[in-house]
């Protein structure tokens, strides 16, 4: 069976950890996104993959190769123009001849796409949407839901007095190759905008169900911190992990994965955080809710809260970040406080 992972996003939202990488290639529990996608399609039977893209197609390309590695036989389809999620697709219409999913490869979804699909054929639908509810559902596309499934209005991205549903669009869709006649090639299109609606307006059957398995929207830092702890903790079964089996001067709670080679000194406290290898801590070392990357150095009595740390950055004494985010090879003098800030790579921070 077929499947298409749209991976043509920038990431802009979740700059600086995409600065020198293409928002699939993002880790989490230390394997890119894209990759948590292929292994759940390819689980579930989806193996014949197309990977629609516009950002650093090469990067992409280079690695997933032809795809053997997850069992699956991987294609390619760069835009040179961006052509939109649904127009990116199109053009890919003599490959895509048969019922097809879509995935994000820059949403963590492992989900059960076999029964999406199933449900999909049950209901004899054009298109089906799979479904999650949020909090907060202006940033999405919303659906009003009749009680057999079937999508009676679909609202993208509303005004807060336009939500009518927290059910949202999780960005995987069912669909049936006959919605290609409905469109010219080579124009700029989108699911939500466009094949959605025009669905709705034809009164052809589009469908929604709720998805049952792990989702989530890596496209903010806060997301992205949750995610690291949903995977590590599921793929686990323990909500604390260290490598090697104990970690001296360190107290743990919560949900704590700390990877291999971590050194701390004394009175070190670390909740809801996700360590890679090779850290090194000072003595006093606070860490709460945040991802700290490989090779990070955190000096003595220096606080780190709801960030997430990239690569190699070098964090002095006393310093204290918060709701921040810090790119590649930073280096923070001591007794510098960072609050609400996406710092760039490689810079100096006096």
């Amino acid at each position: 069976m077929k499947a298409v992972i749209l991976a043509g996003g920038e990431g802009t939202r979740l700059r600086p950890v995409t600065e020198k990488k293409a928002k699939p290639f993002v880790l989490i529990d230390g394997k890119p996104c894209i990759e948590h996608v292929i292994e759940a399609l390819v689980r579930d039977g989806f193996s014949d993959i197309l990977v629609t893209m516009y950002y650093r197609p090469g990067d992409i390309i280079r690695h997933l190769g032809s795809g053997t590695a997850w069992d699956a036989r991987i294609a390619y389809s760069i835009e040179r123009t961006p052509l939109g999620t649904f127009g990116g697709v199109k053009k890919n219409e003599g490959f895509l001849n048969e019922t097809f999913v879509v995935a994000s490869g820059d949403v963590l979804a492992d989900v059960n796409f076999l029964e999406i699909y199933e449900y999909h054929k049950k209901n004899k639908a054009i298109a089906t949407i799979a479904l999650t509810t949020v909090d907060n559902p202006t940033e999405y596309g919303i659906v009003g839901l009749h009680k057999n499934g079937r999508i009676e209005r679909f609202c993208e991205k509303p005004a807060p007095e336009e939500v009518f549903s927290n059910l949202i669009n999780a960005g995987i869709y069912v669909i049936e190759p006959e919605v290609f006649e409905l469109f010219p090639l080579n124009e700029k299109m989108d699911f939500s905008r466009s094949l959605f609606p025009e669905l709705l307006k034809r009164e052809l059957p589009l469908f929604g169900t709720e998805l049952s398995g792990l989702w989530i929207d890596i496209g903010r830092p806060a997301d992205l911190i949750q995610s690291h702890l949903s995977v590590f903790s599921r793929r686990l079964e323990t909500d604390i992990h260290v490598s090697p089996d104990e970690l001296e001067g360190a107290e743990l709670h919560g949900k704590c994965y700390i990877g291999e080679n971590v050194q701390t000194g004394t009175s070190v406290q670390i909740e809801d955080a996700y360590v890679y290898d090779d850290c090194l801590f000072g003595n006093g070392v606070k860490i709460v809710n945040s991802v700290l990357s490989r090779q990070t150095l955190v000096d003595d009595n220096t606080i780190i809260k709801n960030s997430f740390i990239c690569d190699s950055c070098r964090i002095g004494k006393g310093v204290h970040v918060e709701d921040s985010v810090l790119g590649e090879n930073i280096t923070v003098s001591d007794g510098i406080t960072i609050r609400g800030q996406k710092l760039d790579s490689d810079q100096h921070v006096k």
